[in-house]
């Protein structure tokens, strides 16, 4: 049997498929190793590629805005209305104040600070 790139390529992504989990976890390992380090060489491209790093932020911004309509409208209300109070409802600080939206489609929620918002949405 005579084998070719294109048959080569076709077995990797085949083996690939049958074993995503075992790559998954490889992978989830190979950046606990090497956070760090991984870390630092991100941080250095996004200095060095600033125009591209924006326009990926933005085409994923007006990716996320058109999925999540109702999120968008809520966020724009509540940034037009300043609908937000004067300190952090969990910690007093006055600083950084965020809106936390409990329900979207009624546009509820409570003020937070960058950090506590931040805490809420990522505890671990």
């Amino acid at each position: 049997m005579v084998y070719t790139k294109e048959k080569s390529k076709i077995y990797q992504k085949e083996y690939y498929q049958k074993n995503i989990e075992i790559f998954r976890e490889k992978g989830k390992q190979h950046y606990q190793n090497n956070k760090k380090k991984i870390n630092k060489r991100t941080r250095l491209w996004q200095e060095r590629n600033k125009e591209k790093v924006k326009l990926i932020k933005n085409k994923a911004n007006k990716k996320y805005d058109f999925k999540y309509p109702e999120k968008k409208k809520a966020q724009n209300y509540a940034h037009y209305y300043k609908q937000r109070d004067t300190t952090c409802s969990k910690c007093g600080n006055v600083e950084n104040l965020q809106f936390h939206h409990t329900n979207y489609e009624k546009n509820e929620g409570f003020t937070l600070c960058t950090p506590c918002h931040v805490k809420k949405h990522h505890p671990y």
